[in-house]
């Protein structure tokens, strides 16, 4: 039977720990230099998105997956997507308390009575298509969630995903801030 290699998937620091685990899966297939060269690029390019967004680090940032119209998660402290954001400099608006994977569940109207910022929502399976949420009576009524208040970003980052998640992540927020220009 073939070594079982099991990694731990769940942290309060995702991305320290999605570092972690390239390492030992590396290690284990006895290519630690390989891990090195990824962290390497990724460090690379999380630091250039970081410069890219430093105008919008003023602006504070809900981290948000629509679960229907009345409700959504908002991602906050112990989550990959918060913890990407502390990395870039930007600040989070959401103060919720967290689950341990770093999920709030809230309503529209609390998010809206939230005050300023941005929100930046992350569509995934099984609904990537969100159109028809945005599109709702009540969310054209709130400010908070206006069109061009809101960054949609691409389908395809999991939350409980590791560095090219991060990445992606970190990528797809410097375009669409720098495509929504400053709150």
């Amino acid at each position: 039977m073939p070594p079982l290699l099991v990694l731990n998937t769940y942290s309060s620091s995702p991305l320290e720990q999605a570092q972690a685990n390239l390492r030992q899966m590396a290690g284990a297939l006895g290519q630690p230099e390989r891990a090195e060269q990824i962290i390497a690029t990724v460090n690379a390019r999380m630091e250039k998105a970081r410069l890219a967004v430093q105008p919008y680090t003023d602006t504070p940032l809900y981290l948000a997956h629509p679960l229907e119209i009345l409700h959504l998660y908002l991602f906050g402290k112990g989550s990959l997507f918060d913890d990407v954001l502390t990395r870039l400099g930007l600040k989070n608006a959401s103060q919720l308390a967290t689950s341990a994977q770093g999920l709030a569940m809230t309503s529209v109207d609390q998010l809206a009575a939230g005050g300023r910022g941005r929100v930046v929502l992350l569509p995934s399976y099984p609904q990537p298509d969100i159109s028809d949420i945005t599109g709702s009576a009540l969310w054209r009524s709130l400010p908070l969630l206006q069109p061009e208040n809101c960054i949609t970003l691409p389908d395809g980052l999991p939350q409980n995903g590791a560095l090219i998640t991060a990445v992606r992540f970190a990528e797809s927020l410097a375009l669409g801030l720098q495509r929504r220009g400053r709150a």
